[in-house]
């Protein structure tokens, strides 16, 4: 496997480089690794960490370094599932058993991961039981909230320093005014954070009894139309709702970055929404800023005839085009901050939004309204593109190679 990177790169993020350096911005996509096996855990602004072979590769300013695991964490770099962090780099990260581990360095160790524990591990943020499973995801909103998934329930806390508070130190429940509790009807297979908004995604194995085969509920600030969904009174912003324009749609990945959110169907349609209100320039495939009743999440149409004009409701646009079979089936999406990366069931990259630190890729450096397909992957014809992934200003490109020539890959 290999993984290509463009974009942002001041912190040395995308290469390794020492920040002392100077390192550029990269403007076409690099490999940046290669191995039998790459996890990308986590894209921030200034750091990258990859798992690779089983080593854990920390890129940040201070170059790239193999992050070790002290003896009391008891962990590999395989049980790692997630890394998270905020504007000032990478904060820890979230083991299969939902444990939280935080990057430390050891004078006779170098950099480790450290496990942070309070006394009584098994209680939750309200003080009674229910921390036996452990957490399932931890993401970080841009204006720094931090959330929680922890046995059903989704833990709102003021900051990550309130959240290491509470985890670290202390079995009893934060103060009221520094921690919200917010109910699902089920636990959510997907949580991501934009700048201020949370999306959580239940999938058919988690939502149960009258609700859909999946589903997608939106909270946050109710500015900009980033929540794809109309706030009203009985559904105000600040409480997760369903995304009711993706309700019948079963969907299988959403992924967020500044004020955009994509949400990807099994049937491999591309839905988005979002934006900032106020940008002087807009993806045209983003739903108006001033959408009429219903109308708040867009389907996307790539490599197709439909158009990013089309403002036909989801639902209709999924029944009227099964026929025409408009538009390229999508294996992947990412969101960065101002810009989304699409990889299509063919092969092909395609890119929209924010170029100017070359995160579009094909040394685009302005801003790319309308879709545009990335070169490179026309080129790699020996190779399959598996995943694609954003940090705010760059883009991640995990491909598989072909085996050589009379060889056979191992299963």
């Amino acid at each position: 496997m290999e993984l290509y990177a463009c974009g942002f790169n001041a912190h040395g993020q995308l290469t390794g480089d020492d920040v002392l350096r100077a390192p550029e911005d990269v403007e076409y996509l690099e490999r940046i690794c290669q191995g039998d096996k790459i996890r990308v855990l986590f894209t921030g602004w200034a750091d990258t960490l990859l798992e690779v072979d089983g080593e854990l590769l920390w890129y940040t300013v201070s170059g790239r370094w193999k992050l070790g695991t002290t003896l009391e964490s008891n962990v590999t770099a395989a049980q790692i599932v997630s890394g998270f962090g905020d504007h000032s780099g990478l904060q820890g990260v979230l083991t299969a058993d939902g444990r939280v581990l935080t990057p430390r360095e050891i004078e006779s160790e170098g950099m480790v991961l450290r496990p942070v524990r309070g006394p009584n591990p098994e209680r939750g943020p309200d003080g009674k039981e229910g921390r036996d499973d452990g957490i399932q995801h931890i993401v970080i909103a841009g204006n720094g909230k931090t959330y929680i998934s922890l046995g059903g329930k989704i833990y709102e806390f003021s900051s990550l320093p309130v959240f290491f508070g509470w985890y670290g130190t202390s079995s009893d429940p934060p103060p009221s005014k520094q921690h919200l509790q917010h109910l699902l009807p089920s636990a959510p297979t997907q949580l991501v954070a934009g700048e201020t908004s949370v999306t959580a995604l239940l999938s058919s194995s988690s939502a149960e009894g009258t609700h859909p085969p999946s589903a997608v509920y939106t909270w946050g600030d109710a500015r900009h139309n980033h929540l794809g969904r109309t706030i009203t009174p009985d559904a105000p912003s600040t409480v997760p709702h369903i995304v009711h324009q993706l309700g019948g749609i079963p969907i299988r990945k959403i992924a967020t970055g500044g004020w955009m959110t994509a949400a990807l169907s099994t049937s491999d349609d591309l839905y988005l929404w979002g934006g900032r209100r106020g940008d002087a320039q807009r993806i045209r495939a983003l739903p108006a800023l001033t959408p009429m009743a219903g109308a708040e999440v867009q389907l996307v149409d790539i490599g197709g005839g439909g158009g990013d004009d089309d403002h036909r409701q989801p639902e209709e646009k999924e029944e009227e085009d099964e026929e025409d079979q408009i538009g390229l089936d999508v294996l992947d999406v990412a969101v960065g901050s101002g810009h989304v990366l699409v990889a299509t069931r063919d092969g092909r990259l395609w890119t929209a939004g924010r170029g100017q630190n070359g995160q579009l890729a094909g040394g685009r450096m302005d801003f790319q309204a309308d879709w545009a397909e990335v070169a490179w992957a026309a080129k790699k014809k020996s190779s399959r593109v598996e995943a694609v992934f954003c940090g705010p200003c760059s883009s991640f490109v995990l491909v598989r190679t072909a085996p050589a020539s009379g060889s056979v890959e191992s299963q």
